[in-house]
């Protein structure tokens, strides 16, 4: 018997990747989302990383 849940989840799990998830940390965090999906909490975009700041050879001159 197919688990009445699976599809719910697979289609909130679907809606990660356009917020910025991609499938490795999806797949790496399976049982969290889980939890997640079962308490009804839904997860945000993906923080952008921090960009790292371009130096200006010149700057100490």
């Amino acid at each position: 018997m197919m688990n009445s849940t699976r599809l719910p989840f697979e289609s909130w799990l679907a809606q990660l990747a356009p917020k910025g998830y991609d499938d490795e940390w999806i797949g790496r965090n399976m049982d969290l989302l889980r939890r997640r999906w079962e308490a009804g909490i839904e997860m945000q975009l993906m923080p952008m990383p921090p960009v790292p700041r371009i130096r200006d050879r010149y700057e100490e001159l």
